[in-house]
């Protein structure tokens, strides 16, 4: 299976420290956050990349200058779609950039979302896309029957300067 992953976020809620770099590039023990997903997922998965705000950060650091799919744009919602119509008859997982599920097993190729004290649920950054379809909203991403997970483990955000920190601090379980 294809992996796209969505890493064209601005991370306007981080402030100046998204003045210097894409937000999914951040430092998290030393690395940019990106690499621990991009490690967990090469092992299984062809990756593809759609990049926006300071895609240049991206590129040179992951060499992507050899990667087959590259989509430079702004939403994450015509990534998909524009994808999905390059990929004709596959189905495929796209996956934010600045997300990380703890104790998940990133092969079982499902939509997630985790468990939210006042909206029930909420997606948690991992979409099965269908191939063949265009999709007019993130939700519907979330609503395809039999490929709906509900993580109940540990998972980051880094959008938010206390989601960077709880990664910073939990840098061990990243890997």
């Amino acid at each position: 299976m294809k992996v796209l992953i969505l890493a064209g976020g601005s991370g306007t809620r981080l402030g100046a420290l998204t003045k210097a770099h894409q937000k999914c590039m951040l430092d998290v023990g030393g690395k940019p956050f990106l690499t621990y997903l991009v490690s967990k997922l090469t092992k299984k998965y062809t990756l593809h990349y759609a990049l926006g705000f300071k895609a240049e950060e991206v590129i040179k650091h992951f060499s992507l200058g050899k990667v087959e799919h590259y989509i430079n744009t702004e939403s994450q919602l015509s990534a998909i779609n524009e994808y999905a119509a390059k990929c004709q008859s596959l189905d495929f997982m796209a996956i934010n950039g600045d997300t990380f599920l703890f104790d998940y097993d990133y092969t079982n190729g499902y939509s997630v979302v985790v468990p939210d004290h006042d909206q029930g649920v909420i997606a948690a950054g991992i979409y099965y896309v269908m191939s063949g379809r265009q999709y007019n909203t993130m939700s519907e991403l979330l609503c395809i029957e039999n490929f709906l997970h509900v993580h109940h483990g540990p998972w980051v955000d880094i959008g938010s300067p206390e989601g960077l920190q709880y990664a910073r601090s939990h840098v061990e379980d990243l890997k």
